[in-house]
């Protein structure tokens, strides 16, 4: 839990907690709204855009460009590599259904700031009604004042699947 969280939420609580003397009557007095109690029991939000949601084509053998900035920091662009050849998903629909590829995606980056900025970045290749086909991601952190820079993870999909690939949805959780 973050700790700033919990300081504020324990200040709101304890600035919405009225104490009631028994010497006064039953009724308590309205509380007075003054600005800052009422900025203070208002709750707390994530940071607008920390959390980032991109569909674009599936790399294939380009790159495709995802243009997602959080801050100082910009994910440019996706590629694929290590991809599935006709022959490998020919066998697979043959022989081996089961048959997995393990494709790595390589995500390019800008981080403009001078703290390195700690990102959590998820992929999900789906076909063309939205069937997820396989899915993966890691934690880890973009690097402080990088002009262009990779940040790669491996998604594992069947290779018989592979041709029906359509969609890539990438998820970027940026923390502070």
């Amino acid at each position: 839990m973050n700790i700033r969280f919990a300081a504020v939420c324990a200040l709101a609580v304890l600035l919405s907690v009225a104490v009631v003397s028994p010497a006064r009557s039953q009724e308590a007095p309205e509380p007075q709204e003054t600005p800052e109690a009422r900025d203070t029991r208002t709750p707390v939000e994530a940071a607008p855009g920390s959390l980032l949601e991109r569909v674009v084509d599936v790399p294939r053998d380009t790159q495709v460009m995802l243009d997602m900035s959080f801050g100082d920091a910009t994910l440019i662009s996706v590629e694929s590599r290590n991809l599935p050849t006709e022959d490998e998903v020919r066998k697979a629909q043959g022989r081996d259904p089961k048959d997995r590829t393990r494709l790595i995606l390589r995500v390019w980056y800008r981080n403009s700031g001078y703290v390195k900025r700690p990102v959590s970045i998820r992929g999900v290749i789906l076909d063309a009604n939205d069937v997820v086909l396989g899915e993966g991601g890691r934690p880890g952190s973009l690097s402080k004042r990088k002009e262009r820079d990779t940040f790669s993870f491996m998604v594992s999909v069947r290779t018989k699947d592979w041709p029906r690939a359509a969609k890539l949805k990438i998820f970027a959780a940026f923390k502070d």
